[in-house]
C-alpha cells in the first residue's frame, strides 16, 4: 500500500469518526435520560406509596371517628340517661351495671375492626376494657387523654418490626390508635354537650398496610419490566444504528480503494499509450528504413533477408503496440 492510499484511508477513518460523534452523543443523551426517567419513576413511585399510606391513615382515622360517635350516642342513650332517669350512680365495679356496657360496647362494635377499647372517666382513670385486667389502671392515657378532655381527637400510627422492615413499608404490625371525648347528646343534656369520658379504640391495619405495600411492589416491577424492555428496544435500536453506520463506513471505504485502485489503472493506462506513441514513431521509421534497405540489397544479393526479418518483426512490434494503444483507450458505454 502506497502512502498516498495510507493517507487517504486515515482520512476517511477520520471523517467516520466526525460522522459518528452525533450519534455517539445522541446515545448518550438517551441512556442519560433513561436513567433520568427510571429514577424519577422509582421516586414517584415512593412518593405514591407515602400518599397511599398517609390516606390510608385518614381513612381509619375516620373510620374510628366515626365508630366513636356510634359508640358514644348508644352509650349515653342506652347506659347513662337510664342511669340518670333513675338517679343510680355509674359504678362499674358493680357486675350487671359492667355487663350492661359490654353488652352495648361489643354490640356496637360487633363486625368492626377493633383489636381493643379503653374507656377514661374524667380522673384519668381506665373504667371500661376488654381486657378486665387493666380496669382501674390511671393515668397512662398520656397526651392523647389530654387532648381528648379538651374536645380535640388525636390518632398516632404504631409499627413494629425490624429497622428494614419498618425503613421499606413493610412492617410486622400496624396499629392505628385513636382518643375522642364522649359527649353528652346535646338535644337531652343539661349543658350543651359536657365531657363525661374519653375513649381510646386501636385497630389493627397491618393488613391494609401490607396491602399497599403489596401493591406498591407490583407497581415498581411493572415499572421495570416495561423500562426494562424499553432499555432492551433501545440498546437494539442503537446496535442497529452503529451496524448501519459502520457498514456504510465500510462500504465507502471500499468504494474509495476501489476508486484509487482505477485511477491506478488509469495512471498506468495514460503512461503505456504515451509510451507507445514514443516507440511507434521511430519504429515506423526503422521500419521505412528497411524496406528502402531490401530495395537495394535485392539488386545487389537476392538472396540476403535480413531486410525482411526488420520489416517482419517491426510489424509485429507494431501490432504489439496497436494492441497496448487499444486497450489505453477508454471504451465507450453502450
Amino acid at each position: 500500500m502506497t502512502d498516498r492510499e495510507t493517507t487517504d484511508q486515515s482520512e476517511i477513518s477520520n471523517e467516520i469518526d466526525e460522522k459518528t460523534k452525533p450519534f455517539r452523543l445522541y446515545k448518550f443523551f438517551t441512556l442519560t435520560s433513561f436513567v433520568i426517567i427510571f429514577v424519577g419513576t422509582i421516586v414517584l413511585s415512593s412518593l405514591n406509596m407515602h400518599w397511599a399510606r398517609k390516606m390510608q391513615f385518614s381513612k381509619s382515622e375516620d373510620y374510628a371517628l366515626l365508630l366513636i360517635s356510634n359508640l358514644n350516642h348508644q352509650i349515653f342513650r342506652q347506659f347513662m340517661l337510664p342511669m340518670r332517669i333513675t338517679g343510680e350512680k355509674i359504678k362499674l365495679r358493680e357486675k350487671y351495671q359492667f355487663e350492661r356496657l359490654d353488652t352495648i360496647v361489643r354490640g356496637t362494635l360487633h363486625g368492626f375492626n377493633i383489636e381493643s377499647i379503653k374507656i377514661y372517666n374524667l380522673n384519668n382513670i381506665i373504667i371500661y376494657s376488654f381486657d378486665k385486667e387493666i380496669m382501674g389502671i390511671k393515668d397512662i392515657g398520656g397526651p392523647g387523654y389530654q387532648n381528648a378532655t379538651m374536645g380535640n381527637h388525636t390518632s398516632e400510627l404504631e409499627q413494629s418490626g425490624s429497622f428494614w422492615q419498618i425503613l421499606l413499608g413493610f412492617p410486622k404490625e400496624t396499629r392505628i390508635t385513636t382518643f375522642a371525648a364522649l359527649h353528652a347528646e346535646e338535644s337531652l343534656a343539661v349543658t350543651t354537650g359536657p365531657i363525661f369520658g374519653v375513649v381510646e379504640i386501636v385497630q389493627d391495619s397491618t393488613d391494609d398496610y401490607r396491602t399497599i405495600f403489596k401493591f406498591q411492589v407490583m407497581v415498581v416491577l411493572t415499572i421495570m419490566l416495561v423500562m426494562g424492555i424499553l432499555f432492551i428496544v433501545l440498546i437494539s435500536v442503537v446496535k442497529k444504528g452503529e451496524e448501519i453506520i459502520e457498514g456504510r463506513a465500510r462500504e465507502r471505504l471500499r468504494l474509495m480503494d476501489k476508486l484509487s485502485r482505477a485511477e491506478h489503472l488509469s495512471s498506468i493506462g495514460e503512461m503505456v499509450a504515451g509510451v507507445s506513441h514514443e516507440i511507434r514513431n521511430p519504429l515506423g521509421i526503422i521500419r521505412s528504413s528497411a524496406e528502402l534497405l531490401k530495395k537495394k540489397v535485392q539488386s545487389l544479393d537476392p538472396a540476403n533477408t535480413i531486410p525482411d526479418v526488420i520489416i517482419e518483426e517491426g510489424a509485429r512490434l507494431n501490432n504489439i503496440i496497436t494492441d497496448f494503444l487499444n486497450f489505453a483507450k477508454p471504451r465507450k458505454s453502450g
